[in-house]
């Protein structure tokens, strides 16, 4: 197919689904929230290893706060208890420490702590702005990225002390949220640098960087299979440029694509994408269980920023939050 008519095709495709947007029955369109302005809300879950607790971060006492409930959604314990906003928790995969990003006026830091949430620990403690960490296979070091020596976001890894910080990625664009591979073969991360957001791969030092995702829209927060063959994320329908010509304002559109965010599933190869979701809720940071039977995801589906959890081909949504308080 030729650019032209690519663009053509995925232009008419923009069009109907707006034509769908507003038609579509109230509680699907008008009163679809946007998930960013929501409050309380409970987001970022992840699984404990041996998939029996699930750890997520929350505001529904005050600050965003770091959280661990059971698989079922019982048993909600809070572990933090700071000043900061705390957010984007994930277990070691020892199961003995939880590492995420804190954020203030003051800093934009990671942090670990034990499971129970004692010995909290600043691992960067610098003036940079660090995110996104995630833990490698042995437990033993931390992806993460940082704009520590440009004014733009690289991915570097480190001991989970903090210490023997090395940059993987050197590039004009934005290069972010590092995810180890459960066989701790390889480093995926979102980056900006073909011009939207796509998927890449890369070896554990670096090396061998390559696209997994290859096409016009933004391919967003990603998470790896058990397999390590597999990538699960979330990806719009729509571009914000893409709805510039229908005389709609900035922040319409972009209401309008984070409605459009969608699940999928995708080979490591770039082969085989298949979607999850389907419906106008912003569902995202999708997060396969440790016997990838199950996907823990956040919607606003309910009207809340909550999380949920459905089976691995989609079906059997369930809710595990309640931030609000109602059951």
């Amino acid at each position: 197919m030729s650019p032209t008519v690519s663009k053509i095709t995925f232009n008419l495709a923009c069009l109907l689904a707006l034509m769908v947007i507003s038609k579509a029955p109230a509680q699907t369109a008008e009163q679809t929230p946007d998930c960013d302005k929501l409050a309380p809300m409970s987001r970022g879950a992840t699984w404990s290893p041996d998939g029996n607790q699930i750890v997520f971060d929350s505001n529904r006492d005050g600050l965003q706060e770091i959280y661990i409930m059971n698989v079922d959604g019982s048993n909600v314990r809070r572990l933090t208890h700071t000043q900061t906003v705390k957010y984007l928790p994930s277990i070691s995969p020892d199961g003995k420490r939880i590492v995420f990003m804190s954020y203030s006026d003051k800093e934009e830091a990671i942090y670990v702590m034990n499971i129970d949430g004692s010995g909290l620990q600043n691992v960067t403690n610098d003036k940079s702005r660090n995110g996104d960490p995630a833990w490698s296979h042995d437990s033993r070091q931390i992806v993460f990225h940082s704009d520590r020596d440009e004014d733009k976001s690289e991915i570097y890894v480190m001991d989970r002390d903090g210490s023997h910080v090395k940059r993987l990625t050197h590039n004009k664009n934005t290069d972010y949220v590092p995810r180890w591979s459960p066989d701790g073969s390889l480093i995926s991360f979102n980056t900006t640098r073909d011009g939207n957001r796509e998927i890449y791969v890369m070896n554990p030092d670096g090396s061998n960087q390559r696209n997994v995702t290859r096409d016009p829209l933004s391919n967003m927060v990603h998470n790896w299979a058990p397999d390590s063959k597999h990538i699960i994320f979330y990806a719009f329908a729509l571009r914000s440029s893409d709805l510039a010509e229908y005389g709609i304002s900035k922040d319409k559109r972009m209401e309008l694509v984070r409605k459009t965010a969608e699940i999928y599933v995708i080979d490591l190869d770039g082969k085989n994408r298949v979607q999850l979701t389907n419906n106008f809720f912003w569902d995202q940071g999708p997060v396969f269980s440790p016997d990838a039977s199950k996907i823990l995801f956040e919607s606003c589906r309910t009207g809340n920023r909550e999380t949920f959890v459905m089976n691995a081909d989609g079906s059997n949504v369930t809710r595990l939050t309640f931030s609000n308080g109602s059951e």
